[in-house]
């Protein structure tokens, strides 16, 4: 039986934390880090190494914007996929879905079990 691969967490004090978001050729994701210690002001910034992505938040977001994405015409545009922790959010755990687009392969895979942002004051 194979050990659970450990969950990587951003313990960053403040600032931006950036999540990186890739898929193996088999279509598992990995989320670097897979659990973000956010703080309201925080930014967080979603990317999937050039390649086209959305996230959206499932319940509630933590910004203004339950949608992020990079496509064709906004891969280098690093605020796409940027979000502000808004200062009225509660504390708690808002957790996303991923989609990525493979252009290699032709395929768009997506995963709802992903990763999550938690904030606190």
């Amino acid at each position: 039986m194979a050990n659970a691969a450990p969950v990587r967490e951003s313990m960053l004090p403040g600032g931006d934390h950036p999540v990186i978001i890739t898929v193996s050729s088999e279509g598992e994701f990995t989320y670097s880090p897979t659990h973000v210690r956010a703080r309201k002001g925080d930014t967080v910034t979603f990317d999937a190494l050039g390649k086209p992505f959305e996230v959206v938040f499932k319940n509630h977001s933590p910004g203004k914007r339950l949608y992020l994405a990079k496509n064709r015409h906004n891969l280098d545009d690093r605020t796409a996929a940027r979000l502000t922790i808004e200062d009225h959010v509660p504390n708690g755990i808002y957790q996303y879905a991923a989609a990525v687009f493979d252009e290699d392969r032709g395929r768009v895979y997506l995963d709802s079990g992903c990763g999550d942002i938690g904030v606190e004051s």
